[in-house]
């Protein structure tokens, strides 16, 4: 089955494309025109879905990534977050302490 003849099979001598053997005979009768255009339309649709397809896994990867980063972002600025409010409220002081002189 080829591009050209879709849906006829044929068999042909493995030396064939070397031209050392000329064998080769179909194993189905010819389609009607109608049939093989439709079929190569069928053809032609199937190689765009299957495009359309692989550009739409593209797009899903990259939203993937993009959401994996947008995620980390997250966890850093509510780090951050936790962080400066611990120390405003909390024990931890950023601040250096200041010592008295000792008369």
């Amino acid at each position: 089955m080829t591009r050209h003849n879709p849906c006829l099979r044929f068999v042909s001598c493995p030396l064939r494309g070397n031209n050392k053997c000329k064998y080769f005979v179909w194993l189905d009768p010819e389609l009607p025109v109608e049939a093989v255009e439709s079929i190569r339309r069928l053809m032609d649709r199937l190689d765009q879905c299957e495009k359309e397809l692989e550009g739409a896994k593209l797009k899903i990867s990259s939203m993937e990534q993009r959401r994996k980063f947008h995620f980390i972002i997250k966890v850093l600025l509510l780090s951050l977050v936790v962080v400066l409010v611990t120390c405003r409220f909390g024990s931890i002081s950023l601040q250096t302490t200041k010592f008295l002189p000792v008369d």
